[in-house]
């Protein structure tokens, strides 16, 4: 093992990897823990330990046993946590004590929120603040009707029975909407699968306090499930529990005619019309890609059949593969090497290859969290010549970089891993804002691609191989308040 991993001691601060302060500088705990960081424990003295730090007699199994948090899995949610802190720039405080109305209100009986605005006690009008639309921003006051706004304007005539919001020196905006999450693990924590915290429950909180309303899932089918099957589950578990709107994109697992009747009826039955395919993903046998190219054409050919939305993860699984292999006949098995296995031409590759490919099928493309500054830019060079490609980038690719990866401690490297990988270059997400939103269409969408574990599971499931840490990160609250302090009000 790494000898920078002798490091994490169990006694050491865990306030001291702070991301963006530098490598492992002290720093006060009450500045909270680091960007992605994922969850209360993530910091703790209870972190997975190296086995470098092991007595040799100690079992992979007593070892693990031993990075369990204080922290149950009941009460530990990634919304809880307030790592993303220190990026985000804090208001002054109030002179004078302010006693601030609830947002949304949670009936706890019947598992749903309602909005301050939909009560049925009155109309209510937003004052004085500046309305923002897709096309412009003026000041302007809002009325409400019954959760409907019936009319924007200037010096609005308060009603009556109005109940008047001040919104003077604020934005008001409709509620945003996440692209990508991750709230839903059918296999969640039976010992094959790692235990993700947030469900659909505690991540559509997360999102409304963040100003989200409506969130997508990725609906992965299990091995030998439909996709209907899939879906249908999917959606019960979001009925139940999520307090805000849900859609859903569905992953296909392969490629036969039975997936693409399973396609036609989502999308002419049950209004699904979003899908997407991995192109990192591999198959049965070691070293060969689930989807090659011309079944990657007959499914874009599909989508476009069907007027549906394809997404592709663009990474060329079959480069990786070797990479990984690589890296383990040399004993590297730390968190760094997910990133060094997933160098930049590994996602250009992918994503030219897509797009070249969606070209010739003359179907719009959507390239799933770009991170690298290479794929981007071949990205916009096929925006500028007319075809159409979209970008879905993370939130965390355009706040952070992927530094964080190679920190000296175990946990901290860990939170940080996700696919594709952010990329350890400080100007890459600077550079990926630029990208994105050089061409003037605007066409683009951030997302959270919210996935999260604890620091505990990350370790019972990859300490001892990188390829097998749990992928993902947080951001389901954060994403709009990130995306408008670093790329809109600078």
């Amino acid at each position: 093992m790494d000898a920078r991993r002798r490091n994490h001691l169990q006694n050491e601060d865990p306030g001291t990897c702070i991301p963006g302060l530098g490598d492992n500088k002290p720093r006060p705990r009450e500045i909270g823990g680091g960007f992605f960081g994922y969850v209360n424990d993530a910091f703790s003295n209870n972190l997975p330990e190296l086995p470098s730090e092991e007595s040799a007699r100690l079992t992979n199994l007593d070892r693990i046993s031993r990075t369990s948090s204080p922290t149950s899995s009941e009460s530990a949610k990634a919304s809880d946590s307030s790592q993303l802190a220190c990026c985000m720039w804090s208001p002054p405080s109030p002179t004078e004590e302010i006693i601030e109305e609830d947002f949304v209100e949670v009936i706890i009986e019947k598992n749903t929120a309602i909005p301050f605005f939909d009560h049925q006690d009155g109309k209510i009008i937003i004052q004085g603040g500046t309305v923002v639309n897709e096309d412009g921003q003026e000041e302007a006051d809002v009325l409400i009707d019954g959760g409907k706004i019936i009319e924007v304007g200037k010096d609005l005539e308060i009603p009556s029975d109005a109940k008047v919001l001040k919104a003077e020196g604020k934005f008001v905006i409709p509620g945003g909407i996440d692209s990508a999450t991750h709230l839903h693990n059918p296999n969640n924590g039976n010992g094959t699968s790692p235990q993700m915290i947030d469900d659909f429950e505690t991540g559509s909180k997360a999102a409304l306090l963040g100003g989200t309303t409506t969130i997508f899932d990725v609906v992965e089918p299990q091995k030998g499930e439909s996709l209907v099957q899939a879906y249908l589950e999917w959606k019960e578990d979001a009925e139940e529990k999520s307090l805000c709107d849900v859609g859903f994109a569905v992953a296909l697992d392969s490629w036969n005619e039975a997936i693409k009747a399973d396609m036609q009826e989502l999308v002419k039955e049950h209004g699904v019309n979003s899908f997407k395919i991995d192109m990192e993903a591999d198959g049965e046998e070691e070293g060969i890609v689930r989807f090659d190219n011309q079944q990657l054409i007959e499914i874009f050919e599909c989508c476009k059949s069907l007027g549906a939305v394809i997404q592709v993860h663009a990474e060329n699984g079959v480069a990786i593969k070797l990479n990984e292999r690589k890296l383990k006949n040399r004993d590297i098995t730390g968190p760094e090497a997910h990133l060094i296995s997933r160098p930049e031409e590994v996602e250009e590759e992918a994503v030219s290859r897509a797009m070249c490919l969606a070209n010739g099928v003359n179907v719009p493309l959507v390239i799933c969290a770009p991170t690298s500054k290479t794929a981007s830019e071949r990205i916009l060079k096929k925006r500028s010549e007319g075809q159409v490609v979209l970008v879905q980038p993370s939130i965390a690719s355009l706040v952070v970089d992927g530094s964080h990866i190679f920190n000296q401690c175990w946990s901290h490297a860990a939170a940080f891993v996700a696919s594709p990988p952010l990329r350890d270059d400080p100007e890459t997400p600077e550079a990926l804002v630029d990208n994105i939103t050089s061409n003037g269409d605007g066409m683009f969408a951030v997302c959270s691609s919210h996935k999260t574990f604890t620091a505990a599971v990350k370790g019972e499931f990859g300490l001892d191989d990188f390829t097998s840490i749990p992928r993902g990160v947080n951001g389901i609250e954060e994403r709009m308040s990130l995306l408008w302090e670093k790329n809109c009000s600078q």
